[in-house]
Parts: structure tokens; sequence; C-alpha cells
């Protein structure tokens, strides 16, 4: 209880980093009440469910009206389905900023347009079609039809995919960031700042291959789940990668915070959280306190170094 009263209250006060008052507002865990914890979370758990029930349903209709179709291939279609719906909504906020969710928006540095990033983006959407093609095609473990599985079992195997995802993810994502291996591959996916949906896919081919295709895969592969679990997993992370890269900071979702602390110091945030919290690489409002002070120390010489001049 102590660690997660610990994590919690430097995930809010980190907050301040997005300098914007419509995220968090408590900043000790006594001020925390259904707002801070649970509400953030509450989409990602409706979605799960209604998935779940929805394909409990329409997956047997599916395979009875159209016997020629590969069944495996419906966590590929729901998951394109889903991005390219939150990516285009993301490129539509951007540009309606005078709407509603406008003052939602709580990053905004980009220095390349989602029009420029928009011709990886697809041709590494076509690398994951055809990794899935091969895939659902040729090994198509994780998409057993043949039981019926129960909510809490798609949700152990959900949480165990996950589990594989952060561990793979983690480790392949620091060692895109060793020297050498940064420059060649890493390199363009820091180029953006965490404040346009579609970036989470601007990235070179081998590094998305390393931080999207292997750990996606490599969960479903080792416990060769039901399609049920497959279709829950590629749902909450179709959200994942335009929100962690969209600054929006919705009430109903997790605050940006995560992955854009990674895309402004490089060195902390690597994956989801578990490995990070295991090798301290988790960013904390302590993190944020040195680092204001050093670019504040910094421009104070440059201050200083002008006057003298």
């Amino acid at each position: 209880k102590q660690w997660y009263q610990r994590r919690v209250r430097d995930r809010l006060q980190s907050q301040h980093h997005l300098h914007h008052p419509l995220c968090f507002h408590s900043h000790t865990f006594a001020e925390m009440g259904f707002k801070d914890t649970f509400l953030p979370y509450s989409f990602y758990m409706v979605k799960f469910v209604s998935v779940f029930y929805v394909g409990k349903w329409l997956l047997p209709i599916i395979e009875h009206k159209f016997p020629h179709f590969n069944i495996h291939y419906a966590p590929l279609v729901w998951f394109e389905c889903l991005y390219w719906f939150y990516g285009i909504s993301h490129m539509i906020m951007d540009r309606t900023p005078n709407l509603w969710w406008g003052k939602y928006k709580v990053v905004q540095q980009e220095s390349i347009s989602d029009v420029q990033m928009l011709p990886n983006v697809i041709f590494n959407h076509l690398f994951l079609i055809a990794s899935q093609i091969v895939y659902s095609t040729y090994i198509a473990r994780g998409g057993s039809t043949e039981y019926d599985i129960s909510i809490f079992t798609t949700l152990l195997e959900v949480a165990f995919y996950y589990l594989i995802f952060d561990l793979v993810f983690y480790y392949g994502h620091r060692f895109l960031h060793l020297p050498g291996v940064f420059e060649v591959l890493h390199k363009q996916h820091h180029q953006t700042k965490g404040s346009v949906g579609i970036s989470g896919f601007y990235m070179h081919p081998v590094d998305y291959f390393l931080e999207g295709i292997l750990p996606s895969f490599l969960g479903p592969f080792l416990l060769n789940g039901h399609l049920l679990s497959g279709l829950c997993y590629v749902s909450l992370n179709s959200i994942n990668s335009p929100h962690s890269h969209g600054g929006y900071c919705f009430p109903f979702l997790p605050p940006p915070d995560n992955h854009y602390h990674h895309h402004r110091y490089y060195n902390k945030n690597y994956a989801l959280g578990i490995l990070d919290i295991f090798h301290s690489t988790t960013f904390t409002s302590q993190d944020g306190l040195i680092t204001r002070g050093k670019v504040r120390m910094a421009n104070e010489k440059s201050n200083k170094g002008v006057k003298e001049r």
C-alpha cells in the first residue's frame, strides 16, 4: 500500500511538467479521490468488457456466415479500424482547437506535422498487416475458438500478454537507446515530442519490429490463448499509441505524462511501468525538480554571460 501511495503521488506531482490545469490537481495521496484514481481508467474497463461480450456474440456469427474468412485475421481488422479511427480523430481535433476538446490539449510542441509523418506511418501499418497475415496463416497461435471462455480467464490472458509486452518492449527500447543504435534506428521517433496521435508509428521499420510487432505477437504465441483475448488485447493497444503520443489529457483516460516524459528526458519511462520500477527508470517528481534546477542554472549562467559581454 505504501509503495502504491508513493507511486501515485509521484505520478500526480509529475503532472506539473505538462503545465496544464486540467491534468490532475491533487498532489498528495490524502487529497486523491475517484477522479484521480479510477476515473482515468474507466474507458479501458468499459472497452474491455464491451469488446468481450460483443466479440463473444459476433465471432460465431462471422464464422457461420463467412466460412471462407480466416477468423484469425479478426484482431488485425479490428485493430486497424480502431487505430485509424483514433488516429484520424486526433488529426481532426488538432485542426479544430476551438471546439470543446481543445482545452484538453496539454502538449503542443511538435516540429513535424502529421502529414509529414503519414507516409512512414502507413508503411509501418503495411508492415504490421503483412506480419499478421504471415503469422495468422502459418502459425496461428493465440486464436483458439474451440472452447467457451469466461471474462475472468480473458482478463488473465490479457494480463499475461501485457506482462510479456512490457518485458520485451522495455529491453528492446533500452537497446534502441544505446549509442550508435539510437542514431540509426530510434532517433527518427524521438524527433517527435508526443503531441501528434499518429506519431506512435512514426519510426524506422526495424524500430517498429522491436517495439511493436515482436512484443505484441510474443505473448499470444507463448500462451496460445483464446481469440477473444486477442481482440480485447488489440482493442486496448489501439488507443494506447494515439493517446500516449497525442498530448490530450481527457478526464476519462490516463494522462499522457508517462510517454511524454520519455520523449522529454529520454532515459525515463521506457515501457509500461513494471520493468521501469524494477530498474528505477520511472520518472518521478524529484526527477522533474532536478531537471528544472539544471535548466534554471543553465539559463542563469547564459544570462550572466550575456550581461558580462
